[in-house]
């Protein structure tokens, strides 16, 4: 049944109205107590500029390179401005508020509950690393002693930072030295190794340095090498000359006739055979010529021939001697060259155990190479380290920009806000317990129960009726009570409980042994003169009533049909286990 809300909220208000009261006045007071109790806070806040601890490079002094290292020193001046220490030193400048009462000022408990009150953050809410501003602010009792901490605490940070660095630069430095000692050490010692290598090499060293230097030109050796090769070219190209010339020189001397044909080249070589060759080609054309006009014993002729056999018999002699002369040129030739493959075993010799020794050569060279470049960077940022601890107590890493600057207002809600947001607690809690408690059927049982007897005082049936029914209602129907349906709604017979009961408006049960309760008597309908009196409220009441009765009705008829099938059931089993048992 639908209730009004009106008359839910009248009847909330009726029961729990003294609760709702009662937390309202309770979460109004305790708030109001506790903002009386608690003292007020303001801030106070000093913007700060934020630049590179380590001083940066020359082109780029106090910039950062990533967002990463503005990021790490901005964790490093909040971590600073958070220290006890710091905190520490900061209120032993400022007097003790008025609440303070330990011995010493302050002591360790203060200070260290202090630092939940400094807060170091990115401006404008961004994030660590996104912008080089931070904001330095303070929490304190009055807005003059929270701008008074927070520069008091931005020159104790300054002053901190300054320290640190120089602790962190003599630290470096030191270590850096030590670093430099111990390279120098290592630089001495392979240069002692190289100059004992170079000594073993002797002569040889120019050229073992030229061969580990790849941009260099060839070494003294090896342009020795290539000096002898190719005079042996050259030996080696005359030898096989003077073979070819021998060659030919020994046919001409078994055969004299055959220099006619002698190739010019071998000729250019010996003018002597030339001018015989030249001499024997114009007798015999003579010799020919004088045999065509005369006979063979003509003075003429017989001086011809005389002459051609005096020009063979000087060529044989000239070529036995161009032979002697040709075979002592190439044996003389042929020493050279055999002398010429000595030296150039013996150079390439000499490079090959150059070159063995080269890998050795260029590993002790290369490594005094990285040690000498090693100590170098050593050097270099041990000048760069000294240079920034000098300056470290020049340059400061923060910078204030402007004043500090207090709050006019103090941190948090107003006392008024507190009480009414405590007030407003209270009303939230009674509203939860009222939800946990209140029962909106049990309100509309009760509506019914109390105001259908009042309308209706002057029906007998009336007053018979409607309280079994709300009793009924209020308490929930056994399951073996029928209730009767209003305007005579026959409904079937159904066994409970050994007894056939019928459930309808004129129905009453049989009682057997079993039956032990009395059934109620049935919620009969208005008459027309009532039916007519009463309000549309109450007859959507009654009809409420009418259609729990029916589901109520319904409920208990499916659930003896149900009782009645599973009883039937067990009773077939049984009838075949006894004929089984029979048979």
């Amino acid at each position: 049944m639908d209730v009004p809300l009106p008359t839910v909220l009248r009847a909330i208000a009726f029961r729990y109205g003294w609760l709702i009261v009662l937390l309202i006045v309770l979460g109004g007071g305790a708030a109001a107590g506790y903002a009386l109790m608690t003292p007020r806070q303001w801030m106070a806040y000093q913007s700060l500029s934020v630049r590179d601890e380590l001083i940066g490079t020359a082109q780029r002094p106090g910039r950062f390179d990533s967002a990463d290292q503005l990021r790490t020193a901005q964790e490093t001046v909040r971590s600073v401005a958070r220290n006890k220490t710091v905190i520490a030193t900061v209120l032993a400048q400022l007097d003790p508020p008025p609440t303070y009462n330990a011995e010493v000022w302050p002591d360790a408990e203060y200070v260290e509950d202090y630092g939940g009150k400094v807060s170091v953050t990115a401006a404008n809410g961004a994030e660590f690393g996104q912008t080089e501003i931070l904001v330095l602010s303070v929490r304190e009792s009055s807005p003059e002693r929270a701008a008074q901490v927070v520069a008091y605490l931005t020159q104790q940070l300054a002053d901190e930072l300054a320290t640190l660095r120089d602790l962190r630069f003599g630290s470096m430095e030191s270590e850096l030295e030590s670093g430099m000692l111990v390279a120098q050490e290592a630089v001495d010692q392979a240069s002692r190794e190289l100059s004992a290598f170079e000594r073993e090499l002797g002569a040889d060293l120019s050229e073992l340095r030229s061969m580990n230097d790849a941009g260099s030109s060839e070494g003294p050796v090896r342009r020795q090498l290539g000096a002898i090769r190719q005079d042996m070219n050259v030996a080696t190209q005359r030898l096989g000359d003077l073979k070819t010339q021998l060659t030919y020189l020994q046919e001409l001397v078994a055969n004299p006739a055959a220099i006619v044909s002698t190739p010019e080249s071998i000729m250019t070589l010996h003018p002597d055979l030339r001018r015989l060759k030249e001499g024997i080609i114009d007798a015999t054309v003579r010799v020919s010529d004088l045999k065509a006009r005369y006979d063979d014993t003509h003075p003429l002729v017989l001086a011809a021939a005389s002459s051609s056999q005096s020009l063979a018999a000087e060529l044989r002699l000239q070529l036995d001697s161009a032979v002697k002369g040709t075979e002592f040129e190439r044996d003389v030739v042929q020493s050279r060259v055999e002398d010429l493959k000595m030296q150039e075993a013996t150079l390439v010799s000499r490079i090959a155990e150059l070159a063995a020794k080269r890998v050795d050569y260029s590993d002790i060279v290369h490594r005094v190479e990285r040690r000498k470049i090693e100590l170098a960077r050593i050097e270099s940022e041990l000048t760069e380290v000294k240079a920034s601890r000098e300056a470290a107590t020049q340059a400061a890493v923060i910078s204030p920009i402007g004043p500090p600057r207090a709050d006019s207002r103090p941190v948090g809600p107003g006392r008024t806000t507190v009480a009414a947001a405590g007030a407003a607690g209270g009303l939230v809690l009674a509203i939860g317990i009222i939800a946990v408690l209140f029962d909106p059927r049990a309100l509309a049982a009760s509506l019914v129960v109390d105001e259908a007897p009042r309308r209706y005082a002057g029906s007998p049936s009336r007053e018979a009726t409607v309280a079994p029914a709300s009793a009924s209602l209020s308490r929930g129907t056994p399951p073996n009570e029928p209730i009767a349906i209003p305007r005579g709604r026959p409904e079937p017979a159904v066994p409970v409980s050994g007894a056939t009961v019928s459930v309808g408006a004129t129905a009453s049960p049989e009682p057997t042994a079993t039956t032990s309760r009395p059934v109620p008597e049935p919620i009969m309908a208005p008459s027309g003169d009532d039916e007519r009196a009463m309000t549309e409220v109450e007859r959507e009441r009654w009809q409420e009533i009418e259609r729990l009765t029916n589901e109520v009705s319904d409920l208990k008829a499916a659930i003896s049909e149900r009782r009645a099938k599973a009883l039937a059931d067990e009773l077939a089993r049984y009838h075949e286990q006894e004929q089984e048992l029979r048979s």
